[in-house]
């Protein structure tokens, strides 16, 4: 088997644990808003009927009246804070599981390359060093969609009385700001599922660097890569 048929499994394998748990997290994430849902329809009615009896115009002080905006603003950061902690965890156990398959793809990579070699395992002092930079940027990452979530919940509200909006424009723009946490994650496990894999690759074959001479930049030609990586390719 060659080596870019090799490669082509691994990224194929890749490709489909992407694809899985972003069903997962797409899943999860609805959940989430099925809990949320009722505290805005309770929300967007009383914005209804008070527009009604007030011809549309309702001030901005309404909304912090009993407590309203606040207690609205923590239920979503709570639920959304779930969620977050929720796919944290998930990506991190796609982060490993990556990682794993790098030290497998450069083992046979460098064995087909080099029939009877015995490659080198990656220190384990780097092994650590690429999942806790990792988990640390996670953490980081998703620590604020919660709050991120109740901010951007609170200024659609705080717009549509400014405009005077009907209630299905305000449910639009909340139900974008909602979404954000879910592509997000989604667009993190990606990103982090590749690079991780990437560089676990390249601490395999500096491991090897006494047997390794080069490498050749491969990269899916399509729309979805990026303009960086199309450039390298075949160099």
């Amino acid at each position: 088997m060659s080596l870019h048929t090799l490669a082509n499994k691994f990224r194929t394998q890749l490709k489909d644990r992407r694809d899985s748990v972003a069903q997962t997290l797409t899943d999860a994430h609805a959940q989430t808003l099925q809990q949320v849902q009722p505290q805005l329809q309770e929300t967007y009615k009383a914005i209804e009927a008070k527009q009604q009896s007030t011809n549309g115009k309702i001030p901005l002080s309404w909304l912090s009246e009993g407590g309203r905006l606040d207690a609205l603003k923590r239920f979503i950061a709570e639920r959304i804070d779930q969620f977050s902690v929720f796919a944290k965890v998930t990506v991190s156990q796609v982060v490993e599981w990556a990682l794993m398959m790098a030290n497998q793809a450069a083992s046979v990579f460098l064995k087909t390359a080099q029939p009877g070699l015995l490659p080198e395992f990656t220190p384990q002092s780097t092994v650590l060093r690429l999942l806790n930079g990792t988990r640390d940027n996670l953490a980081g990452l998703f620590g604020t969609f919660g709050r991120n979530a109740a901010k951007g919940v609170e200024d659609a509200l705080k717009l549509a009385l400014t405009l005077g909006d009907k209630i299905s424009v305000l449910a639009e723009r909340i139900t974008s700001v909602l979404d954000e946490p879910r592509w997000r994650s989604i667009a993190i496990m990606a990103t982090e599922m590749f690079r991780i894999f990437n560089n676990g690759l390249m601490s395999n074959y500096q491991a090897n660097k006494s047997k390794v001479v080069g490498w050749w930049w491969c990269c899916r030609l399509s729309d979805h890569s990026c303009i960086a990586c199309i450039s390298l390719h075949g160099t």
